[in-house]
C-alpha cells in the first residue's frame, strides 16, 4: 500500500517514509535509469560533462 501511495504521489518511497529529505523529480530519475543503460564509454561522457566547470 505504501508503494502505491509513493507512486500516487509521484515521490519515492524513500522519501515517502522520511528515510530521506531529497525529493528526485520523476524525469531526472528516469534519464539516470537511461544513462545507465549506456555503455561504459558513452557513460563517461555523459558524465564528464558536469566536472567541465
Amino acid at each position: 500500500m505504501a508503494t502505491q501511495l509513493a507512486e500516487a504521489l509521484e515521490v519515492s518511497l524513500d522519501y515517502l517514509v522520511r528515510s530521506t529529505d531529497v525529493l528526485l523529480e520523476k524525469n531526472i530519475v528516469f534519464k539516470i535509469l537511461d544513462i545507465q543503460k549506456l555503455k561504459e564509454n558513452d557513460r563517461q561522457h555523459v558524465f564528464a560533462l558536469p566536472d567541465t566547470n
